[in-house]
C-alpha cells in the first residue's frame, strides 16, 4: 500500500501520468525506428501481422523491427517477414498499431476504435 502511494506521489509531483509515460515510450521507440535502430516490441505482447495479400498471422511476439524485415516468434519458433509485404501489425493487449512508411521504417501509433 505504501509503495503505491509513494509512486503516485512521485508522479503527481512530476506532473506525469501513466498515459504520458506510455506516450513517451512510444515516441522513443518511433525515434529509434526512424533512425533504423532495431527495436524489440515483445513488451507489448501478442500481435496480429496483417500482410498486404490478405493473410493474417495471429499470436505473434514481435522481437525485432528493422527497416527491411521484422523478426517474430510464433509457437516458440522464430520467423522473419520482409516489411514491404506487411500492411500493419496490431497488438492484442495494447491499443497500438505498427505501420511502415515508404522507406519501410516502422511507426507505432495508438488505435482509437
Amino acid at each position: 500500500m505504501n509503495s503505491r502511494f509513494f509512486i503516485l506521489t512521485i508522479l503527481v509531483c512530476c506532473n506525469t501520468t501513466f498515459a504520458q509515460l506510455g506516450i513517451k515510450r512510444i515516441d522513443s521507440l518511433n525515434a529509434k525506428m526512424q533512425s533504423s535502430i532495431p527495436v524489440d516490441l515483445s513488451y507489448y505482447g501478442n500481435a496480429r501481422i496483417q500482410l498486404k495479400e490478405g493473410v493474417t498471422y495471429l499470436n505473434c511476439i514481435i522481437l525485432e523491427v528493422k527497416p527491411a524485415w521484422i523478426v517474430y516468434k510464433k509457437r516458440g519458433v522464430l520467423h522473419d517477414q520482409v516489411t514491404d509485404k506487411i500492411k500493419r501489425i496490431r497488438f492484442d493487449e495494447q491499443p497500438l498499431i505498427l505501420e511502415f512508411d515508404e522507406q519501410y521504417r516502422g511507426k507505432l501509433s495508438f488505435v482509437y476504435d
